[in-house]
């Protein structure tokens, strides 16, 4: 891959995001500028674009982030990892195998406690606390309602569709509420 003046031997590329883009070379990971010059060096096990200014990496088995400098500001201690949202949350899985909420500083700010957690979108995020039911959750960890659902995707303009048999969809706004009350619908992609 050639960019500018500067050959690159890279096996993967990712798109360019927040001005740097993660790259692969001999089964490490690292980032590049625009004009191709390595910002952040060839050595992560594994690696993720940049997102409001923080990345996730990986090394010796473990997830912790890096600043746009490659500064280490979240140490190598979870199993997995999730994006930073712009509420300024990321989800992470500890060695418990649960799911929690750390801000920048890495301080837990929701407890782990789920079997699964996603990154939030619009102060929501869609979470299981066990292998069954979604729920939806607030930047402070309270559920937007009581009710469970089996299936469900959070939309835009501040709607979450729905689902309690994979067949119906229904939508609820961010306070649980119901706006457009259950559809039959018979493919998903059509919610989007």
């Amino acid at each position: 891959n050639k960019v500018g003046d500067l050959a690159l031997e890279i096996e993967q590329g990712n798109p360019f995001k927040d001005g740097v883009a993660c790259v692969r070379k001999n089964g490490k990971y690292g980032y590049i500028d625009k004009t191709g010059k390595i910002v952040i060096g060839i050595q992560y096990d594994d690696a993720n674009n940049f997102y409001n200014g923080i990345a996730s990496v990986k090394k010796d088995g473990k997830w912790g982030y890096i600043n746009k400098t490659g500064k280490l500001i979240i140490d190598y201690k979870y199993d997995e990892v999730g994006d930073f949202s712009e509420e300024g949350l990321a989800p992470v899985k500890n060695e418990s195998s649960k799911w929690g909420y750390i801000d920048k500083s890495g301080k837990t700010i929701i407890d782990f406690q789920y079997m699964e957690a996603d990154k939030f979108y619009d102060g929501i995020a869609q979470i299981k606390k066990d292998y069954q039911e979604y729920i939806y959750i607030d930047i402070n960890g309270k559920a937007i309602n009581n009710s469970t659902y089996k299936e469900g995707l959070i939309c835009s303009d501040g709607l979450i569709g729905v689902s309690n048999d994979e067949k119906h969809w229904g939508y609820i706004d961010k306070n649980g509420n119901t706006v457009i009350d259950w559809l039959e619908v018979w493919d998903e992609k059509y919610l989007r």
